[in-house]
């Protein structure tokens, strides 16, 4: 069985803690991948539209820090908001089964 990875923004590869390997979202095919985890600099830069095109349906987390808000027109393309300041980390794991499982 292949090990899942979880494709993160490369600036913020160093705030999320998980067992699972990382690839940047910018050198993957998005084959192999549980969850997406995207900066808010990568969502300005348009980088959510090419995920949303070249992705498997995998679920797509957007990881704030300081006092950033996430735009209301994107908030309903993400599965979740991982606010850095508040610790939720957390989140990421859960939506993971959903897809390999029914792989």
């Amino acid at each position: 069985m292949k090990n899942y990875k979880v494709a993160v923004s490369y600036d913020m590869s160093d705030s999320i803690s998980t067992h699972r390997k990382y690839v940047n979202i910018l050198h993957t095919d998005f084959s192999y991948i549980a969850a997406i985890i995207i900066s808010l600099d990568n969502i300005q830069d348009g980088r959510l539209d090419f995920i949303e095109q070249n992705s498997f349906g995998q679920p797509v987390f957007a990881i704030i820090n300081k006092d950033k808000v996430i735009p209301t027109n994107i908030i309903n393309r993400l599965t979740g908001v991982i606010d850095l300041n508040k610790k939720n980390t957390d989140r990421i794991q859960p939506a993971v089964p959903r897809l390999t499982d029914n792989i």
